[in-house]
């Protein structure tokens, strides 16, 4: 038996990583037959059944039943496996963009935390950023905001083909801000790395940051304008708010950390 390379079942589970359990269960219903039985009904597999076991671990891990499968198996020839291995690299490389998206969500939450931990929530700084892709979404009052213009808001985005996952912000114009509008506009935004419809402008930002439950970011906004016009400081544009700290890290909505950027000049 030595001289046909049989291997055990347990060698042919570890090298082609299908559990024991089931190359017996794939046996018992004729998708992967063992090449030769031994003593006490004791399952060995050759070489040349890899590439079968492999397929079948591949297929599977794509979540393709065991009944198509089988129906492959039975009928299989050139041009099946073609049709086959193609739509599969199309959902394959489905799977690779969404994991990919959801890799650059989870750095864009890791970078905004990692800068909220270090920062002075008793400080206003004057930082330069370089320009920022953005998805906007319509404009709505703030009296208006709440659930329902929310949800509204990421339909819109989900119509548009974006990820909703990526942290989301508020941005208020420049008009409004130089006004001190008591009922302001805004609009929501979601940080992107792909699929802007808009930028946050590079320039100088006037930057605070205080810890509150959303919505309730009104004295940061009173500091920032308070400092401004100490040291003569021009609105240049919007203001954008974000909360780095929030519901992901946090567990009380008091302590979540808002940041509040305001495009200014000297």
């Amino acid at each position: 038996m030595k001289n046909k390379q049989y291997m055990t079942i347990s060698e042919f589970a570890r090298l082609t990583g299908i559990k024991r359990a089931n190359l017996i269960f794939y046996d018992k219903i004729g998708l992967l037959i063992p090449e030769h039985r031994g003593m006490n009904e004791y399952r060995y597999y050759t070489r040349r059944q890899l590439g079968s076991a492999y397929l079948i671990a591949a297929l599977r891990e794509l979540g393709i039943g065991i009944e198509e499968i089988k129906h492959y198996a039975r009928g299989r020839t050139p041009e099946q496996m073609i049709n086959l291995f193609q739509a599969q690299e199309e959902k394959i490389q489905a799977e690779i963009t969404k994991l990919s998206r959801m890799q650059e969500i989870m750095r864009l939450y890791t970078n905004m935390a990692n800068e909220a931990l270090s920062v002075d929530t008793d400080q206003i700084v004057i930082l330069k950023k370089k320009r920022e892709p953005v998805f906007l979404g319509c404009p709505i009052e703030k009296s208006q905001i709440g659930d329902e213009e929310m949800i509204s808001f990421y339909n819109y985005a989900e119509e548009h083909g974006m990820e909703l996952g990526y942290p989301i912000g508020v941005v208020i114009a420049k008009h409004i801000l130089e006004n001190r509008s008591i009922d302001p506009v805004y609009r929501y935004y979601l940080k992107v790395t792909q699929g802007a419809n808009g930028y946050k402008p590079a320039g100088l930002y006037a930057t605070a940051y205080g810890r509150c439950s959303y919505g309730q970011s009104h004295k940061v906004y009173e500091r920032l304008f308070q400092y401004l016009k100490s040291e003569s400081i021009e609105i240049y544009g919007d203001a954008y708010e974000e909360y780095p700290l929030n519901e992901i890290a946090m567990q009380d909505e008091e302590e979540y950390l808002v940041k509040v950027e305001i495009l200014v000049g000297k």
